[in-house]
């Protein structure tokens, strides 16, 4: 798998990019569980035994991708909040 970006670098991606870059990663951990599911791996152990730290690196990179989009959505409404404030103290 490629070199998961830094929180700096995912700061600096879209929306859009970081919602797809996040599908992408739950699309990988959701196909690991459904193999141990459907006896691809005779043991779930073994999700954990293939690669556990890559595991959960991805598991990390969607909490840091949701904190991200968390984050702005939390920026943009109370920027919003603002401008509705500044507009209604505007109008006599």
């Amino acid at each position: 798998m490629a070199k998961m970006p830094k929180p700096a670098e995912l700061r600096q991606w879209n929306d859009h990019e970081l919602e797809v870059e996040m599908q992408k990663i739950e699309r990988e951990l959701f196909d690991l569980r459904s193999q141990s599911t459907t006896e691809r791996i005779q043991a779930p152990s073994e999700i954990w035994n293939r690669a556990p730290s890559e595991i959960w690196n991805r598991k990390r990179q969607v909490a840091r991708i949701r904190t991200i989009l968390h984050q702005r959505s939390r920026v943009a409404a109370t920027d919003a909040a603002a401008t509705a404030k500044q507009a209604s103290e505007d109008q006599p």
